[in-house]
């Protein structure tokens, strides 16, 4: 699309000038984790709908009024751990006694180069998303084993 000069009548002699070509803006990736900006982003309902699986044992009006209450309740579905909310002033309180000591050591079998990136992925979503923090080595209080188990479905 060529750009020109919207010029004054005293500039009569550059009138229609072309300055140059705009160049092709190239579509941007629809971003769909919006929940708490646009929950109801076509888009991010249709990634919801593909993530939610059905049972075979359902019927059509049932498969419909599911897919239904996906569309109208969008907002309470987070596709990543980046949407979802924090509990207002929720904490967590263990009630366990000050004297109370724990393992600091730990017996981790090694993990796999897939299980270690698997793993290491899951935790920097966790300190991007804010759900956990790293803490200095003289604040841990108790360390167990990681154990990663695939799920059964």
């Amino acid at each position: 699309m060529p750009i020109q000069v919207l010029i004054d009548a005293n500039q009569a002699e550059h009138k229609g000038e072309i300055l140059g070509e705009l160049p092709e803006l190239q579509p941007q990736g629809q971003d769909i984790y919006t929940r708490h900006t646009w929950p109801d982003n076509p888009a991010r309902v249709a990634k919801i709908l593909s993530e939610v699986t059905l049972g075979e044992d359902i019927t059509a009006d049932e498969k419909w009024q599911l897919e239904d209450f996906v569309q109208c309740n969008a907002d309470i579905f987070a596709l990543s751990l980046k949407e979802v909310k924090p509990i207002p002033d929720g904490y967590v309180n263990l009630n366990v006694p000050e004297t109370t000591t724990f393992n600091l050591r730990i017996h981790q079998r090694p993990l796999t180069p897939d299980q270690s990136r698997f793993f290491n992925a899951r935790i920097d979503d966790m300190i991007e998303a804010g759900i956990i923090k790293q803490a200095p080595a003289e604040l841990v209080k108790c360390a167990a084993t990681t154990v990663i188990a695939q799920k059964a479905h």
